[in-house]
């Protein structure tokens, strides 16, 4: 028998230029770092059922509130502020946000790069171009033609990579 395909992921990577984005600028100078933290709140919601989360948003807002905490959030109207923002900067989907659906096209792009060999249903509320392709251009880093190889051997490195910057003796 085999095994049931899996739809939610156990993690996601997120960039380390992130908070260079326009989008997390507006966010952290908006509503701070507990902006950032209900919009991780709220990814880590979707992506533990797979690429979008359909439920309202006073059930979200109460999650949220719920796993930060009430020390740290009064009221949950200000996490519906803040996934409103959210999707005002595009972080979410407004239109789908609009039907009590959290997504995005950012969101499904990591979704796919994570997942291009899953088997797993991308059709429903899909926003990206073609659910069935591997994963998107951005996320694929293609060699230049010409360039020397990355391990040194088209340098005469004798095909050993150079040691990380923080592993070098000085």
């Amino acid at each position: 028998m085999p095994r049931p395909i899996k739809t939610g992921l156990d993690y996601f990577y997120t960039d380390v230029h992130e908070m260079d984005q326009r989008e997390m600028i507006h966010l952290l100078n908006q509503y701070g770092p507990l902006g950032y933290s209900i919009f991780q709140v709220i990814r880590c919601m979707i992506y533990e059922n797979g690429y979008y989360l359909e439920d309202s948003m006073d059930s979200v807002a109460m999650v949220v509130t719920r796993t930060i905490g009430n020390r740290w959030i009064k009221d949950k109207s200000f996490v519906e502020k803040v996934i409103n923002y959210c999707a005002e900067l595009g972080l979410l989907d407004n239109d789908l946000l609009r039907k009590g659906v959290f997504t995005s096209k950012a969101i499904q792009l990591a979704y796919q790069a994570v997942t291009a060999r899953s088997k797993a249903d991308k059709t429903k509320y899909w926003l990206l171009a073609d659910p069935a392709s591997g994963p998107q251009a951005c996320f694929v880093k293609k060699r230049v033609p010409g360039a020397p190889k990355k391990n040194g051997a088209a340098a005469g490195g004798g095909g050993r990579a150079a040691a990380p910057r923080w592993r070098r003796s000085t």
